[in-house]
C-alpha cells in the first residue's frame, strides 16, 4: 500500500474510532498493510501532528492510538 495513502487511511480510522485503536485491530482492518508499515506511518503521524501545534494531537494510549485534545488548552476545556 502506498505510504501517503496508508497514512491518510490511518488518520481516518483513528479519528472515527470511539476507543484507542490498536495495531492488531488495524492489521485486521487493513490486511494488505504490514505491521512495520503501520507502525512507521503512525510514528510519522504523531510527529507531524505534534509539529503542527494544533488543538489536538495523536497519542499512544492504552495499547492503541487516539486523537486527544492538546493539554496546553486544559484550562479552556475545563471551563467548557
Amino acid at each position: 500500500m502506498e505510504k501517503q495513502y496508508l497514512k491518510k487511511v490511518l488518520e481516518c480510522l483513528i479519528f472515527v474510532s470511539d476507543r484507542p485503536l490498536s495495531i492488531q485491530r488495524l492489521l485486521k482492518v487493513l490486511p494488505e498493510a504490514k505491521k512495520n508499515e503501520i507502525i512507521e506511518c503512525i510514528e510519522e503521524l504523531i510527529s507531524e501532528w505534534n509539529s503542527l501545534e494544533r488543538g489536538f494531537r495523536l497519542y499512544e494510549v492504552a495499547n492503541g492510538y487516539q486523537f486527544r485534545t492538546n493539554s496546553d488548552f486544559s484550562d479552556e476545556i475545563i471551563r467548557f
